[in-house]
């Protein structure tokens, strides 16, 4: 059986979904199982949407960490692109944005919240996926973090309890 987490295929692989489902592990990962390099979201910026997108266009067999770029995700679709959105339930995402106390503020600005939406932006953000993105992405990809668990990268729950914002650091 094929390594469902090799995406080797693709030039360019954007891993993305609301901040705290997993994106960073599950961008390792692939990384690591497709021969890739890894792209931090550090590395290029988070509010640089444009040179985000240049990266993503003239990139060569990268995984780019995107969650801050989740709202773009479906404007740099081509063939040789996949776009992973990760899945996780709202109320462990939650629990993690708490937990390290992870303000939204930027991102719902990104999706035009207004103060009364009281919605989480994670919710916002997987709406939006299924609404505006999913349908119009050539390689969409939705990796659900549980699906993580057996790779050696995996830690348990119990050991998270320490992770700070940025746990690779």
């Amino acid at each position: 059986m094929a390594n469902p987490l090799d995406y080797s295929r693709f030039r360019v692989v954007v891993v993305s979904g609301p901040q705290r489902s997993g994106t960073t592990i599950a961008a390792r990962i692939i990384a690591t199982e497709s021969g890739m390099q890894y792209v931090d979201e550090d590395d290029y910026g988070t509010k640089g949407v444009d040179g985000w997108k240049e990266l993503v266009k003239s990139g060569q067999g990268l995984v780019i960490h995107s969650p801050a770029m989740g709202r773009w995700v479906h404007e740099v679709d081509a063939e040789d692109v996949a776009v992973v959105w990760m899945m996780r339930p709202l109320a462990d995402i939650l629990a993690s944005q708490k937990r390290i106390g992870w303000e939204e503020g930027d991102e719902r600005a990104k999706y035009a919240m207004t103060p009364k939406d009281t919605r989480p932006i994670a919710f916002v953000k997987k709406w939006y996926w299924y609404t505006h993105q999913r349908p119009f992405i050539t390689n969409a990809f939705e990796l659900e973090y549980e699906q993580l668990k057996h790779h050696p990268f995996w830690v348990e729950d119990y050991k998270r309890i320490l992770f700070g914002k940025r746990q690779w650091k």
